[in-house]
């Protein structure tokens, strides 16, 4: 009862606190926001701070078709999925280096000069959202925890996300692999106390002598370089594909051989506050009548995690961050993401899109800090995705 009132609570201070920021304190943060900050285009400006254009990634609209068999909203659902990715956008990914570099930490807010770099951030909006307002308002006040040669910063904003971590942040790691940094004894900077997945999933491609995690505060940096962000806010590069599929992927190897991998997933959250589904015991039975197993992410390292999507043929679950695994999937593996209605996000259908893999949905009312779902409906919708 504790657990649900607390998520409730965060619940409705994450809808509330982000509408009284956008109307009554965006407006004032906005010129502060651009006086402090400085884009690619602009870094050379300032001293000691130079950009390398590593490659040019270009995006393409979305082609994906999207199966769904819902009786209402089906037509205006689709077209908030594919809004964002309905023209081609071009991105260059860039390596800054910077002298006399301010990291925060655990916010991940870098600045040089008393300005921050937007690249190296997932997007813009991240300097308005307000879990990082003090940090900025802070940078440069009081004395440093530590004081460091250099670093190669990989924990900017969003970091604790497993989203975000995984999808923005750690493919950087592949710029790091591919410069001369780690022959020069440069060290990846990351927060000590960071979510376990980070750290974990790090070490799958970068030996731990190589990373350097510091402790919360103020840290000085000599000399330091930030890679910036490689896709449009929610999307996803060639590179990135690339990172797991050749570079992570193989460290795995073959995992245990006693128990075999299920084909057929159906990713729980029954171990999360909200965004579960309500009647999950009546749409399990209807899955496991089609093959399915239940799965809690939360039971699994990051390497299982992997190893499970990468195996997969067939995935259905409410939507989460734990769709973020499906950068392992073949192409042609096929994904069923559950929303609440009124709460539909992007991400994985840019994702799905992006791999190659088949795309349906299934919006049910929102009930407590759950979802009910139309068993019924994700039973038809698994049939005409098996006929696909």
């Amino acid at each position: 009862m504790i657990r649900n009132l607390r998520a409730s609570v965060r619940t409705r201070l994450a809808i509330s606190i982000p509408a009284f920021w956008r109307r009554y304190v965006a407006p004032f943060a906005d010129e502060s926001i651009r006086r402090r900050s400085v884009d690619v285009e602009e870094v050379e400006q300032l001293p000691g701070l130079s950009c390398q254009v590593l490659r040019t990634s270009h995006f393409e609209p979305a082609a994906t078709e999207i199966h769904c068999v819902d009786a209402e909203n089906v037509e205006a659902n689709r077209e908030v999925l594919v809004r964002p990715y309905r023209a081609s956008q071009t991105l260059l990914q860039t390596l800054i280096t910077a002298e006399k570099v301010r990291v925060s930490l655990p916010s991940g807010t870098a600045s040089t000069h008393g300005k921050f770099i937007v690249d190296t951030y997932p997007s813009y909006d991240v300097l308005r959202n307000p879990k990082y307002l003090l940090s900025q308002a802070l940078h440069g006040v009081g004395r440093a925890a530590g004081t460091h040669r250099s670093g190669f910063f990989l924990y900017p904003p969003w970091s604790h996300n497993f989203y975000h971590w995984m999808i923005d942040v750690l493919p950087r790691a592949a710029i790091y692999l591919e410069s001369e940094l780690p022959q020069q004894g440069v060290p990846i900077v990351i927060f000590d106390g960071a979510n376990g997945f980070v750290r974990e999933s790090l070490s799958l491609v970068v030996p731990d002598h190589q990373i350097l995690a510091l402790p919360p505060g103020q840290h000085v940096f000599d000399t330091m370089w930030l890679p910036g962000r490689l896709a449009p806010y929610f999307d996803i590069p060639d590179s990135t594909r690339a990172f797991y599929q050749e570079r992570v992927l193989p460290s795995l190897g073959p995992g245990p051989r006693s128990s075999p991998n299920p084909r057929r997933l159906y990713i729980s959250r029954a171990d999360a506050a909200s965004r579960g589904i309500q009647n999950e015991e009546e749409l399990v039975e209807v899955l496991e009548r089609h093959g399915f197993v239940r799965v809690i992410m939360s039971d699994y390292t990051v390497a299982e995690q992997a190893r499970l999507f990468a195996g997969a043929e067939f995935v259905i679950g409410p939507h989460g961050a734990a769709f973020s695994n499906l950068i392992y999937c073949r192409a042609g593996t096929k994904l069923i993401e559950i929303f609440k209605e009124g709460f539909i996000n992007q991400c994985f259908y840019r994702l799905a899109d992006r791999l190659g893999l088949t795309y349906g949905f299934h919006c049910g009312p929102s009930v407590g800090l759950g979802t009910l779902v139309e068993a019924r409906r994700v039973e038809a919708l698994i049939d005409e995705l098996d006929d696909v």
